[in-house]
């Protein structure tokens, strides 16, 4: 969680581990990191964006939030 990474390291570290799941069994690929570390520097929201619409481009990709609708 909240990885230690500069903003262009985490691109390849996402994408390499969500293809590894995309292209193996399609186990869901959780990303979990914390509001405080995203916006601590607005140069991760910016790249989780980007992040979510490279994945999302993709062939029966599907993307969940963990909150429960009441």
């Amino acid at each position: 969680m909240d990885p230690d990474l500069e903003v262009d390291k985490l691109q390849d570290y996402y994408y390499n581990n969500f293809m590894a799941h995309y292209n193996g069994n399609r186990s869901p690929f959780g990303i979990w990191l914390h509001p405080s570390w995203l916006i601590a520097k607005p140069e991760r929201v910016e790249w989780l964006n980007s992040f979510l619409a490279q994945i999302l481009s993709l062939p029966d990709v599907w993307v969940v939030s963990g909150m429960k609708k009441e």
